[in-house]
């Protein structure tokens, strides 16, 4: 798919204009690029979008952002290591300070590296990004493949929401994603995401193991052939499995809110452990290549609207069939 010259930050200095730049982009960096350019010219572009630079010096190559939530007074809290050759991890904590190395509550998926983008300094590549405040999603091309090793998916930090009467902003909001095997069917309950510490004050592999993306209980609906967001009458609550395939009648696809929850043990059927809120802006689409759009109606928090505005959202690709869409 083309992209717009508008969309791109080069490493070789020419830049977009500051204040017009849509929240998703491609930066295309040459061959024998230099390592520093590439982590600038990303560092630019996402502190653009509200991922400001907080900790320089969080480790070798590993630099520190955090983002405001939709609370106003609490942050999420992002890395991006460099420091492994042709690999650019996506790092998620719950906070860390504004020098040296010291983290609290580390993602237990933050070091797995079929997980991580792939980078290719020596050949050249492209590294798309969606990014605003309540989020930040990449998912590299290079000559090796798309994405990451395992899935060829995309990784990021997402927000979710605080509907919960009781989340008083104690626990974190935020989560490190990855698109492998995300939304895939009703085989992969299971997802590598988690989060830096959950209600239950669960960390490492027991907040991040057992968790997922089930369809928003509330609007769900189709993306017509017009590319324009039509609602259903009466739906909400569709499975993984059904949301993994188009509309059998139209053939059009499904999009859906998500809502994140995590289980007790490995089983499907055992007791849900949280039912944590939506995540804040997120589409699935049951299909798409990577950037293809979709016209979408929403409200003024970015969650399916039949009465809404119509917004352009753009593509991430899975493992799977269904798809991650974000505001453009």
């Amino acid at each position: 798919m083309a992209v717009q010259s508008t969309w791109i930050k080069n490493t070789d200095g020419s830049s977009w204009d500051v204040g017009t730049c849509p929240n998703s982009g491609r930066i295309v960096y040459p061959a024998s690029a230099a390592l520093a350019d590439l982590m600038d010219t990303i560092e630019d572009f996402i502190g653009d979008h509200g991922w400001v630079l907080y900790n320089s010096t969080l480790g070798t190559n590993l630099r520190g952002y955090r983002a405001l939530n939709a609370d106003g007074t609490t942050y999420k809290y992002m890395g991006l290591d460099f420091n492994t050759s042709n690999t650019m991890f996506v790092k998620c904590w719950e906070s860390f300070t504004t020098s040296g190395s010291s983290v609290t509550n580390a993602v237990a998926w933050n070091t797995i590296s079929g997980l991580a983008q792939r980078v290719d300094l020596t050949n050249g590549g492209d590294m798309y990004i969606a990014v605003d405040t309540d989020y930040c999603v990449f998912q590299s091309v290079v000559a090796a493949g798309t994405g990451s090793s395992t899935g060829s998916a995309w990784a990021g930090v997402l927000e979710v929401s605080r509907d919960n009467a009781e989340d008083t902003g104690s626990v974190p909001c935020h989560f490190l994603a990855n698109g492998s095997p995300f939304f895939d069917t009703q085989s992969s309950y299971y997802t590598p995401c988690g989060y830096p510490r959950t209600g239950l004050g669960k960390t490492g592999n027991n907040a991040a193991t057992y968790t997922g993306f089930i369809s928003d209980f509330g609007y769900s609906g189709m993306v017509p052939g017009t590319n324009t967001y039509s609602p259903l009458t009466g739906t909400g609550n569709f499975s993984l499995a059904f949301l993994s395939r188009d509309n059998n009648w139209s053939s059009k696809k499904w999009v859906s809110d998500m809502v994140s929850y995590t289980f007790t043990t490995t089983s499907t059927s055992t007791t849900l452990l949280e039912l944590r809120g939506r995540i804040r802006k997120a589409k699935l689409v049951t299909s798409g290549g990577l950037m293809d759009e979709a016209s979408i109606k929403v409200d003024t928090d970015g969650y399916l609207d039949p009465a809404g505005t119509a917004t352009t959202h753009i593509s991430f690709t899975t493992s799977g069939s269904a798809r991650l869409y974000l505001p453009k």
